[in-house]
């Protein structure tokens, strides 16, 4: 008699089963339909839409539909991220293809190079609103670390998306993934191994700013936003300030400008708890009339430094990221004290979640940089070997080889022994820990009792 087994029931996916559906619709999303608007008008809503228009868009919505279906099993795309991400961007590419040649059409092959913001008017397009949706979507379930290795870095894509990013609209929040999508592009295309001065064609021909500059200041700008495209400006101007052959003024510029910018998000210590346009009476808050507008006006700007010092606080994070520690060499003070208004930010109840989990991020790695670097004593050395020296060492004689082979071999060990006890007594005494190491783990210990998992879990780290 057989035993019966119940079958097990489970909701977990094994394989990505809409492989086939999610890559056709993304390559009928990717292409040009007569709907589309490639140029400075988007079609407005009160127009009739074209039905391959409608059926495209469909197409979008099922495959965005599909995709966040796997946000709890994510690792489950990693097969099909390349045959998705592929369409994709070969539509990004022709976008950038005809706004190149729509630039060249309106104001000539010479002018990109002149300007700094919005050199060519404002470009938009249904069919890169579209596909930067889909591409923030798998970016959004899967983590961009996965997909922007995807994305091709050819030398000749930096200024053209580049220019593309100026013509965008900042003030069009319903395009957000636009600008999302080219930062992210941006971020993998700024650390191809080649001089970028040789690839800016400004050199030479204006005296205006740089492509390095020009990029640096887009990306401050938008470090003020307060959602992904914030992420995106601040992973884009690090890998971009960590580049090797990057001018060290560059990063000493924005570590002076970072702080400066945190330093104005914390509230000065004479303030107190007075609020703009209170005053206190024994013990209660009286409220005394504004003018029109003042509170509207102080709250927005007050939002707005919020945002900006979030985003210099999280590129700083990214530059000790990636950076290497010679470069960070002589900027740790400027870091530091930026790391300290933020700790009296934090310490003051002031700072975000955000802000307190990037502060933690922050000091570990300052710490890090404060500590003297350590060899591991187990690493593999090769040291010298000689093909020669063996088969002569071989062909003699062996007679009286093997005892005094053995005799050298204990004498060597119990020599080796006593050098590396004598190497870990001498490095115990001779490293010195900076006493900023200390200021760098009460930091941390403070953020062990923070009321937020994520600033624990980041302090605990």
């Amino acid at each position: 008699m057989t035993e019966f087994v119940s079958p097990v029931v489970s909701s977990q996916a094994s394989f990505f089963r809409e492989e086939a559906l999610v890559v056709n619709l993304l390559t009928q999303c990717a292409t040009f339909c007569s709907g589309d608007s490639d140029g400075n008008v988007l079609p407005s809503p009160q127009e009739s839409i074209n039905e391959e228009l409608a059926k495209i868009s469909a197409s979008a919505h099922k495959v965005i539909q599909v995709i966040e279906t796997y946000q709890e099993q994510p690792a489950i795309l990693d097969a099909s991220l390349e045959v998705m991400v592929t369409p994709i961007m070969a539509g990004f590419r022709q976008v950038v293809a005809k706004h190149t040649a729509h630039v060249t059409k309106e104001t000539g092959p010479s002018s990109p190079t002149q300007s700094t913001a919005f050199p060519f008017g404002r470009f938009t397009s249904s069919r890169l609103i579209r596909l930067s949706r889909l591409l923030y979507t798998i970016c959004k379930v899967r983590g961009y670390k996965k997909v922007v290795r995807l994305f091709p870095h050819e030398v000749a894509d930096l200024e053209p998306v580049f220019h593309l990013l100026q013509a965008q609209d900042t003030d069009d929040h319903d395009t957000w993934h636009v600008r999302y999508s080219l930062l992210l592009w941006m971020s993998i295309i700024v650390i191809v191994p080649f001089d970028l001065q040789s690839i800016d064609s400004s050199v030479g021909s204006t005296d205006g700013p740089s492509l390095v500059d020009r990029i640096i200041a887009v990306c401050k700008m938008y470090l003020r936003d307060s959602g992904p495209v914030r992420n995106a400006a601040a992973l884009c101007l690090s890998k971009l300030l960590t580049r090797p052959d990057m001018e060290a003024r560059h990063l000493t510029e924005f570590l002076v400008w970072a702080n400066s910018v945190v330093a104005a998000s914390v509230p000065s210590s004479d303030v107190g708890d007075e609020m703009a346009g209170e005053t206190k009476s024994g013990g209660h808050i009286l409220s005394t009339p504004l003018k029109h507008g003042q509170r509207t006006l102080s709250g927005t700007h007050q939002h707005q430094q919020i945002f900006l010092s979030t985003g210099a606080l999280e590129t700083l994070v990214l530059v000790f990221k990636h950076g290497h520690r010679q470069q960070m060499e002589g900027r740790i003070p400027a870091v530091a004290e930026c790391m300290e208004l933020a700790t009296r930010a934090t310490a003051s109840g002031k700072a975000s979640t955000l802000q307190r989990k990037l502060t933690m991020k922050l000091s570990q790695r300052v710490g890090l940089q404060y500590l003297p670097p350590r060899v591991a004593k187990w690493r593999y050395q090769r040291g010298q070997r000689s093909l020669l020296d063996n088969m002569n060492s071989a062909a003699a004689s062996s007679s009286t080889a093997a005892t005094e082979v053995q005799v050298q071999d204990i004498e060597l060990e119990e020599k080796e022994k006593d050098d590396e006890e004598e190497e870990d007594e001498e490095d115990e005494d001779e490293e010195e820990v900076p006493e900023e190491t200390d200021d760098v783990i009460e930091v941390l210990l403070k953020g062990l009792r923070d009321k937020d998992t994520v600033v624990r879990w980041s302090a605990a780290k």
